[in-house]
């Protein structure tokens, strides 16, 4: 994993860390790459994942100076949805930094 791959799965680990701590216990992330993020198995709910999304989408700006838009009609139409896991995530968006910003 390059240094930008790095850095995001700490950006991600934070956010996650900072919504947990407004969480109940039952509904807490786990902080790591396996973590279930959306649907029957996940903890996450609608509002709770929107939130993530925008949060993680801030910090990367503010870290690496880009605008990243992780809910784009192509990202959100991926037969293999890249929100399965945080790990899933963290690849998809060093994936878009690449394409988009060369990062």
């Amino acid at each position: 994993m390059t240094n930008n791959g790095e850095k995001i799965t700490q950006i991600i680990f934070g956010v996650v860390n900072e919504m947990n701590l407004d969480l109940p216990s039952e509904e807490q992330i786990e902080g790591s790459k396996e973590a279930v993020l959306f649907g029957s198995s996940g903890g996450l709910s609608s509002l709770g994942f929107v939130k993530l999304v925008v949060a993680i989408e801030d910090k990367i700006e503010k870290e690496f100076k880009v605008n990243i838009d992780l809910t784009d009609n192509e990202t959100m139409s991926k037969e293999k949805s890249p929100f399965e896991t945080l790990g899933t995530l963290s690849d998809h968006i060093s994936s878009l930094m690449i394409e988009n910003h060369g990062t």
